[in-house]
């Protein structure tokens, strides 16, 4: 949880957007439409989601997921619901 904390400091994420992140990361709660496209690695869906703040962030939210969230919490819709399912980080190391 550490790295997630850590990425969004380093890639200068809008730190609005933080408790959306922790809680998908460590609960599996699932987050608004422009994170779940994001996290689902859909680039279409993210773009049209992304108000001008997250747009223009795009690069560095790519960034973060790629070097700072959970490998199995994104890739797909399929990986996203299994990761909401199994109830996030908290569940994969208990």
């Amino acid at each position: 949880m550490e790295d997630v904390a850590q990425g969004f400091s380093t890639c200068g994420l809008p730190e609005r957007m933080r408790d959306a992140v922790k809680a998908y990361a460590m609960d599996g709660k699932l987050p608004g439409h422009f994170l779940q496209a994001l996290f689902a690695n859909d680039l279409q869906g993210a773009v049209a989601r992304a108000d001008n703040e997250n747009m223009s962030h795009l690069r560095d939210w790519v960034r973060f997921v790629y070097n700072f969230m959970p490998g199995k919490s994104h890739g797909s819709r399929e990986i996203v619901e299994a990761w909401v399912n199994r109830g996030g980080l908290s569940r994969v190391e208990a």
